[in-house]
């Protein structure tokens, strides 16, 4: 069984102790260090750096959309005969995965997992939504520096931290941010009003990482900030608030990011998501799932961002209004959005010089089954029909149609 890095050998190892898997560590220094066991545990990097081939029948790959890096495709070429078993809970790379697979098992979905108690449900929320039009990309990714000018403005770590105040429910959170000089001033405004806070990222020695990570259990502190050492491997089942400070065009480092709140934990009915780097805007829910593409996405795939808003009222992410959190119906702003990305063929967007030209009845009445459609669907009144003939065709017409309707 091959993972990367040491924390994910201690994980997979603890793991395999409770299901009563007697096995080995593959690791000099490690007390399970039994190479004879029938089942022996890896890290790739230790594979690599000290040249170790072990013998291999079947091969298990934890996050195995990692194999197409140059260590993986060295050690998997002197394996040619063994089976592979990969791992993944994002399949979802540019470049293909049939150098260690042929086929796809699908043996459970996320929403499977959260009906069966798995996993806990997402509540998203987004209370900012950052401007990156001079943010540049480079390989796919938001240019780094650009991004940290773009997100450490004071305005809008101020506003995280406001809004930890008014949504986070002083729940233990973990905030992913730009880099380093970026997290530790989201941490200083933590402080600075109040909110007990500490900062981590990769020189951070593994010792103070756990302390730190203690002291969020035991609530000495309400808030990690971290750079790119908590997205992945590591198992924070107490948490339950996620704070996106890092807008990212990955969506494996978005699915990534969200995973670290859907552990279970008891008393642990649900996990807050606080996205102020517009993620979820872009990438969707972790609940809607992608399916995996073995021969890549490749560099050019682009998917539609999914059609989701964000209500005004209590800044929550939805799929449809009125809002499940706060139960009230759209704004004018964002009810416009709503019907401009509605599917072809229900409702056209129209300019106001249009909205008085050539009315006759067969338009007005067909406008006003279609709006009557989105009425039911939405579970609004019937005023909501009459103000929008009012506003698209004025009140005398709105006041004759929808009285004949």
């Amino acid at each position: 069984m091959v993972v990367r890095g040491r924390e994910l050998v201690s994980q997979a190892s603890e793991r395999l102790i409770r299901n009563e898997l007697d096995h080995g560590v593959y690791m000099g220094d490690h007390e399970r260090y039994h190479p004879s066991k029938f089942i022996q545990l890896a890290s790739i990097d230790t594979l690599r750096s000290r040249s170790l081939r072990p013998p291999i029948d079947i091969l298990v790959i934890d996050e195995c959309h990692l194999t197409g890096s140059k260590s993986y495709l060295d050690f998997l070429a002197d394996y040619p005969n063994a089976y592979i078993l990969g791992v993944t809970a994002t399949p979802y790379t540019k470049a293909p995965l049939t150098h260690i697979a042929t086929k796809v098992v699908y043996p459970i979905s996320h929403k499977e997992l959260i009906e069966q108690g798995y996993l806990v449900p997402l509540r998203y929320f987004g209370p900012t939504t950052p401007d990156l039009k001079n943010v540049k990309t480079i390989g796919g990714e938001y240019n780094a520096k650009d991004l940290f000018i773009a997100m450490n403005q004071s305005r809008l770590v101020g506003d995280i931290v406001e809004n930890y105040l008014k949504l986070g429910e002083d729940r233990p959170a973990l905030c992913f941010a730009v880099n380093i000089e970026h997290s530790k001033s989201i941490v200083d405004q933590f402080i600075a009003a109040g909110i007990p806070a500490a900062h981590c990222d990769a020189e951070t020695p593994d010792e103070i990482r756990k302390q730190t990570l203690e002291n969020l259990r035991n609530g000495n502190i309400k808030i990690i900030s971290n750079v790119g050492i908590f997205c992945t491997g590591v198992d924070i089942p107490f948490l339950s608030c996620l704070i996106l400070a890092r807008p990212t065009k990955s969506y494996i480092l978005h699915i990534q990011q969200l995973g670290r709140g859907t552990r279970v934990e008891k008393g642990k009915k649900n996990c807050l998501v606080l996205d102020h780097a517009g993620n979820v805007m872009r990438h969707g829910f972790a609940e809607e799932e992608k399916d995996a593409a073995l021969g890549g996405y490749g560099l050019r795939y682009k998917e539609k961002p999914p059609t989701i808003f964000t209500c005004e009222h209590c800044f929550a992410i939805i799929e449809k209004f009125p809002c499940f959190i706060c139960e009230k119906p759209p704004s004018d702003k964002t009810l416009r959005k709503m019907l401009i990305e509605m599917k072809p063929g229900l409702l056209e967007e129209i300019s106001k010089d249009e909205q008085f030209k050539n009315v006759n009845e067969t338009q007005v009445q067909t406008e006003v089954f279609r709006l009557n459609q989105i009425r039911v669907s939405m579970g609004y009144k019937e005023g909501w029909v009459y103000h929008r003939l009012k506003n698209r065709f004025g009140k005398n017409v709105a006041d004759k149609f929808f009285r004949k309707h």
